[in-house]
Formats: C-alpha cells, structure tokens, sequence
C-alpha cells in the first residue's frame, strides 16, 4: 500500500529575494525584466499589506471579542495566531 504525504515546499518572499536580486543584475534582458516585475510586485504586495493590516487586525479583534464565547478553543487559537501574525509577532 501506498502512503502519500503532502509536503509545503512553497517559498516564501524572504526566501526568494536574493535570487530575484541576482537575476535583476543578469545580463539577458529578459531574465532581468522578469525579476524586476516580481520584485515591483512583491513591492506592490507589501505596500498594500501595510495599508490593509491595521483595519484587518481591528476586524479580528472585533470579531474574536463578539464570537469569543462561542468558539471553540481551536479556532480562538487560530484567530489569535492569525492576529498574532497580522501585528508581526511569532
């Protein structure tokens, strides 16, 4: 019998930056213009992420205090963890 187990390899932005600053310095035009549109992208992201955050992390604090009661302890958890990372904390 077979057993599968799915693996997240997905990178992250962190993870990927000094590639993307490597290829933007490559000699093959296009090689470099694709690494400057994922890095205005990425750019363009952050921007909007910096903007959004504050009104999102308000928006799960409101919803965790009206539903606190409520929910089980698994899914207080991850609203938490889920603020705990909008507000940059570990």
């Amino acid at each position: 019998m077979k057993i599968s187990t799915a693996v997240d390899v997905t990178p992250t932005w962190t993870g990927l930056l000094p590639a993307l600053v490597q290829l933007a310095e490559h000699k093959d035009l296009k090689v470099r213009t694709d690494s400057w549109t994922e890095l205005r992208r990425m750019a363009g992201a952050a921007d909007h992420w910096n903007a959004a955050g504050p009104e999102l992390v308000a928006a799960l604090e409101l919803v965790l205090s009206d539903l606190n009661a409520d929910l089980s302890a698994e899914t207080a958890s991850a609203i938490q963890a889920a603020l705990n990372t909008a507000r940059g904390q570990s």
